[in-house]
């Protein structure tokens, strides 16, 4: 029920095969669709600023992992999702735990445009965004074995290259936009993950009943 960390994952599996996916997948295809909107420009940023990798992105990239979003996943995947997976199937399970996770963001937007209308807007702006982020996450929960670890990772490197003194800062693009970028390489990730595994998440039938234990 509540999911497990490397190492303690069922049926012999290592949960560390998703690590790289994880953790070099979402950078890795910015870097592509970046080159691809903006040409050149910020991967000879990205060489110029390189010692901002270490500088600025690994320890906000340290920070997500330790004190928040790993934390996180244990309450939004490795008990929220994966509850309702039991119950309802893999996206059935990421659709639910999406609504919850979408409505927890609400009093932060809020305090930051001190506008509900812009609250709102933002909200609107983000719900798929939220949802691809949640198929992801529990894709990749399934496929590691139920290690809540190996899904906090995702959120972790996706806040990590949004941050304004993460990624962003090294390719010398504007948060927003990286922000829209990043927006869109997550829905249609999530997309492509839904049809590719018949909306079953890298659930095996046969882990469905060992998934509550």
């Amino acid at each position: 029920m509540w999911g497990t960390w490397p190492g303690a994952a069922s049926g012999g599996e290592c949960p560390c095969a998703g690590m790289p996916i994880s953790m070099l997948g979402p950078p890795l295809i910015l870097l592509i669709a970046i080159a691809i909107l903006y040409g050149l420009a910020p991967l000879r940023a990205l060489a110029q600023n390189w010692v901002l990798l270490f500088t600025a992105f690994l320890p906000a990239l340290a920070i997500m992992i330790v004190l928040n979003n790993v934390a996180e996943e244990i309450g939004w995947t490795g008990f929220v999702f994966a509850r309702f997976q039991d119950r309802h199937g893999p996206l059935r399970a990421a659709l639910v735990t999406t609504v919850f996770f979408w409505l927890f963001h609400v009093p932060s937007f809020y305090v930051e445009t001190r506008s509900w209308a812009t609250t709102a807007l933002v909200l609107g702006i983000f719900l798929l965004p939220h949802l691809g982020s949640r198929v992801i996450t529990g894709w990749l929960y399934n496929s590691a074995g139920f290690s809540v670890l190996i899904a906090g990772l995702f959120p972790s490197i996706h806040n990590a290259i949004v941050n304004p003194t993460g990624l962003v800062a090294v390719v010398g693009l504007p948060q927003f936009e990286v922000l829209v970028i990043m927006a869109g390489i997550v829905v249609l990730a999530a997309a492509i993950i839904a049809i590719a595994t018949r909306g079953r998440l890298g659930l095996k039938r046969s882990s469905a009943a060992g998934a509550a234990t």
